[in-house]
């Protein structure tokens, strides 16, 4: 449902002096353990109750033990660390004195652990300024038996030293035995690229368009090109002729006819479906011929489209003119077939093939309200004219990057931004605008329009009151052929002064970005405070465990049901929901198969969004008014679909309050999940009764299972309980959404 976050930032000053001296001379080879004591079998001479060459920190909220010597891997010692409470901030670890790092270089760390909690491991590097940079490696899942996980990262600029942290923020233990960090060596340089080809007075995605180029090893073709003949025909091809300017071409003669075609083959040109391209040639024939597209889909079959028929000119060469054609969305490659299906002959020369370039809307009328500087890009640095005023651009990890500004953007043609990863193993890249000064607990709106060939991801960095940051994930939106608008809201920690929007790119692939825009949202408060549980996907245990601790409370939840998984195993059967509807309980939709829904065209939207409340309703549940988006993934089409299919809101996975003037077809929540503790959901209700807003809190199961999104009966009982004494109002989501301002 989140994916995790990208990059962690801290700054501290400390004094240089020696270390900056051992560090700047030390040249260790690849291959070898930086850690001292590694597997923790030496304890400090003057303290036994750590380790040498290690310590314990922690910091925030966390309430910490720290133990050695505890049974390792093979009965060896190691250390662990158990986190008793936290209020969902800080965190806890073991952690080895600094080790030298060369800048540029990559390392790989490797650890055994076991833990009960789901945990983090990142690095924490020394740079030459006396500064410090921290670095997300990966996340490591809870282990109940040793487990190895392992990551490798790229040293940045600046760096000297570097430690790691392997990271408890949860209620749990960790215990981590036989860690390793070593220098991986150097790959060797890529080859230099090619020279650019000798520029040409047109545009074409076909190479040796022109017939110009002879094959080296086949000279009786062009380079690049075939011959293409099936059915029943006896076929001649010539290479090379004199061509349309008296360069050179091609011709195929057909001497006897039954069926099937001839026709000179160029390679298959990568295409973006949903584009639209041009392609003209010219030709000479004493026949009609014909034009035909071969498009490869992304299952890898075939499809064929008739593009022209032309009439035969033998008299003298003549153009095709150009003809257009739009490229299915599954589409991946295309290859133009000017062929002949009769008795005579065909010449061929000057194939061109060109995307149609897009033309813009018209622009449309600044926001005043906007907060975020030059956010339509439209303006170039004075300094420095590769980069939009007031932005930078900004990667880290293991990756190869290229970032480009200004590209035809989405509305007036002045300017966007693309950035592209062109090789990847860990990190991400994005453009990045100057941080906003902004207000706790206040709701804001974040936008940006959007064209990529991958998933791309935007989170939020918010600088706090004490100077650190922390992060939250918004959305991931889909690849997206044509610019597309998405528009997410997120409510301001009581704690945070600035924030900064990322929107990222972690994978190969491309992304270009436009009109970034972010407002802040007057609330206005309900009459009272409100909390609505709201369960996700329909589990066995919700009945078992959840609706028991609900029902002795009074307290009516809503139920979002995957209509195509009622009855499966682990899920609950009709009847049981048909019983918990018969006790108040709202049922919602969440789709017939969980399905990504931004990703889906108009008929497969209608199929979950229609389709699943058709399904509950023909089981007898009614009505169904509202929705639940799967993982939390939407973008405007997918709010337009919403409630073009009539239900009267869908609350996503966006963390915050909602009030009467919300976007309803966005509504935002609080997660209980298998970190969250009964505190934490305290401080949501205790905040939700200040400000009479509307607190949503989103569940899956509740169990004792230990998966990411699940909670205990225990914590369920205990938010149950103190929902109940503070006295708030509980809804369900239907009723919610009915005293909303509409």
């Amino acid at each position: 449902m989140k994916s995790h976050l990208l990059r962690l930032s801290a700054i501290a000053t400390i004094s240089m002096g020696a270390i900056l001296t051992s560090f700047l001379d030390s040249t260790i080879a690849a291959g070898v353990n930086l850690i001292p004591n590694p597997q923790f079998e030496e304890a400090e001479a003057t303290d036994p109750s750590r380790p040498a060459h290690w310590q314990a920190g922690s910091w925030g909220s966390v309430q910490a033990t720290f133990a050695y010597p505890v049974p390792g891997v093979g009965n060896s010692s190691a250390v662990s660390v158990n986190v008793s409470s936290t209020l969902g901030d800080g965190d806890a670890k073991w952690f080895f004195e600094d080790v030298p790092v060369v800048a540029g270089q990559t390392y790989s760390y490797g650890t055994h652990y076991r833990a009960d909690v789901g945990t983090e491991i990142d690095v924490r590097f020394l740079l030459s300024d006396g500064s410090y940079s921290y670095y997300y490696l990966t996340s490591a899942p809870v282990a109940a038996d040793w487990s190895f996980v392992s990551s490798s990262f790229a040293v940045p600029a600046g760096a000297i030293s570097a430690t790691i942290f392997h990271v408890l923020s949860a209620v749990g233990t960790l215990t981590v035995d036989e860690t390793s960090l070593e220098q991986l060596e150097a790959a060797p340089p890529p080859p230099p690229p090619p020279p650019p080809p000798p520029p040409t007075s047109t545009t074409s995605l076909i190479p040796n368009y022109d017939l110009e180029t002879i094959d080296q090893d086949q000279p009786g073709l062009p380079a690049s090109w075939s011959q293409g003949v099936w059915g029943n025909l006896s076929a001649t091809f010539q290479y090379p002729i004199a061509g349309s300017g008296g360069d050179k071409a091609t011709r195929v003669d057909i001497a006897s006819y039954t069926s099937g075609d001839t026709k000179w083959v160029h390679p298959a040109i990568a295409i973006t479906g949903g584009r639209t391209y041009n392609f003209s040639d010219d030709y000479r024939s004493n026949e009609a011929s014909n034009l035909t597209l071969q498009y490869k889909l992304n299952d890898g079959t075939f499809s064929y489209a008739w593009l022209a028929d032309l009439p035969s000119s033998d008299a003298s060469w003549v153009k095709t003119g150009v003809y257009s054609f739009t490229a299915p969305a599954n589409a991946s490659e295309v290859t133009v077939f000017h062929l002949i299906n009769n008795v005579g002959y065909l010449e061929t020369d000057d194939y061109v093939l060109a995307e149609e370039p897009t033309v813009p809307p018209p622009p449309p009328p600044p926001n005043p309200n906007n907060l975020i500087v030059n956010g339509n890009l439209n303006t170039p640095d004075a300094v420095d004219p590769s980069l939009p005023q007031g932005w930078t651009n900004d990667q880290w990890g293991n990756l190869s990057t290229t970032f480009i500004y200004p590209v035809a953007d989405a509305t007036d043609g002045t300017g966007a931004a693309r950035v592209q990863i062109n090789s990847f193993s860990s990190g991400d890249a994005k453009w990045v605008s100057a941080p906003v000064m902004i207000t706790p607990n206040t709701t804001y709106s974040f936008s940006d329009v959007y064209r990529s060939n991958v998933t791309t991801e935007i989170d939020v960095q918010y600088k706090l009151t004490d100077g650190t940051y922390s992060y939250s994930w918004l959305n991931a939106p889909p690849p997206a052929n044509g610019w597309t608008s998405v528009t997410y809201a997120f409510t301001t920690p009581p704690n945070a002064v600035e924030v900064t929007i990322f929107h990222i790119i972690s994978s190969v692939g491309w992304l270009e970005t436009d009109d970034y825009s972010l407002t802040a949202q007057a609330a206005h408060n309900f009459s009272e405070a409100m909390v609505t549980f709201v369960f996700d996907d329909g589990w066995q245990n919700i009945y078992d465990n959840a609706a028991p601790i609900l029902n002795a409370a009074g307290i009516k939840s809503t139920q979002a049901i995957i209509s195509g998984s009622v009855g499966d195993n682990s899920y609950m059967t009709l009847a049981e929901i048909q019983d918990l509807e018969s006790q108040g309980h709202e049922i919602a939709s969440h789709t017939r198969t969980h399905a990504h829904l931004p990703q889906l065209n108009a008929a497969g939207l209608q199929s979950e969004l229609v389709g699943s409340r058709d399904d509950l309703l023909a089981m007898g549940f009614s009505p169904v008014n509202t929705f639940v988006y799967p993982y939390g993934e939407y973008d405007n089409a997918v709010k337009q679909a919403v409630a073009q299919a009539g239900y009267l809101g869908a609350r996503s996975v966006d963390e915050g309050y909602n009030y009467a003037n919300s976007d309803p077809y966005a509504l935002m929540d609080q997660h209980v999940e298998v970190g969250t503790t009964a505190d934490q959901v305290k401080s949501y209700v205790d905040r939700a009764i200040v400000d009479k807003s509307w607190l949503i809190l989103e569940l899956h199961n509740v169990d004792h299972g230990g998966d990411q999104y699940s909670t205990t009966p225990e914590i369920l009982q205990a938010i149950v309980d103190y929902v109940v004494a503070r006295g708030i109002k509980t809804v369900t989501l239907n009723q919610g959404l009915l005293l909303m301002n509409r």
